[in-house]
């Protein structure tokens, strides 16, 4: 089965290169150049939920935050990657409850994304919390930011 992925970057290589990734993959990736031309799509009768949003930390019009909360009133338990260049924001995001994945892109950490995405599709009930920690099948933490954690996790 295939899922479709959302891209939102203002680098028209950066988009490519991850559409490139995931559409290696079997699935598809619908591309934006800026979070406002994200939103109007969003609010679009056309719009379609993707398995995942993949969002620059910068993207154009509106800041990240803002662009999760507003995806999030609508859809509270839409998977987003925040594409970082900063350790630093790397809280901020999880504090959103967010997956961080850092630039400049690793065919690997892409690959597993987009895995563990397809996994956690598979395994969750749509709209509902989901139930299990996962694991990329690497070891790296791609972790459901939605799955319940422990205590010494949060803190």
């Amino acid at each position: 089965m295939s899922y479709v992925f959302h891209i939102i970057d203002r680098d028209a290589v950066n988009r490519k290169t991850l559409r490139a990734l995931i559409v290696d993959q079997g699935h598809e990736a619908v591309c934006f150049d800026s979070a406002s031309t994200y939103v109007d799509f969003f609010s679009s009768p056309t719009y379609m939920i993707p398995i995942a949003i993949m969002s620059d930390e910068r993207a154009d019009g509106i800041n990240t935050v803002g662009l999760i909360k507003h995806i999030r009133s609508r859809v509270p338990f839409q998977k987003i990657a925040v594409l970082s260049l900063a350790p630093d924001f790397a809280h901020s995001a999880r504090v959103e409850q967010c997956y961080v994945l850092p630039k400049p892109y690793k065919f690997e950490v892409i690959r597993s994304f987009v895995q563990t995405m397809v996994t956690c599709e598979k395994a969750c009930v749509p709209g509902v919390q989901c139930n299990a920690q996962t694991l990329a099948e690497d070891g790296l933490d791609i972790g459901c930011p939605f799955a319940p954690r422990n205590q010494s996790d949060t803190d």
